[in-house]
């Protein structure tokens, strides 16, 4: 998936699943210094669009499709602008 933001917009992620109250997967980090995580509240993960670019939200986690073992996948792409 893919979305375009512009500078400075918020935006969030809500993390699917939950397992003792926590949010079953990992948090998605972003890669590069467009995007910025500004808070988590539960299984809601807020960002912020930092400087134009793009930014990839990943996760390392052994759920990624592309691999059985343990591996990073995108969740989102992100294009600020």
């Amino acid at each position: 998936m893919r979305v375009t933001v512009s500078t400075g917009e918020q935006f969030s992620v809500r993390i699917i699943g939950e397992t003792g109250g926590k949010p079953a997967a990992p948090i998605p980090k972003p890669t590069g210094g467009a995007v910025a995580i500004t808070h988590v509240n539960g299984r809601t993960v807020h960002y912020q669009a930092k400087a134009k670019g793009g930014s990839l939200l990943s996760v390392t986690s052994a759920q990624c499709p592309s691999d059985p073992k343990v591996s990073t996948c995108t969740v989102l792409a992100v294009t600020v602008r």
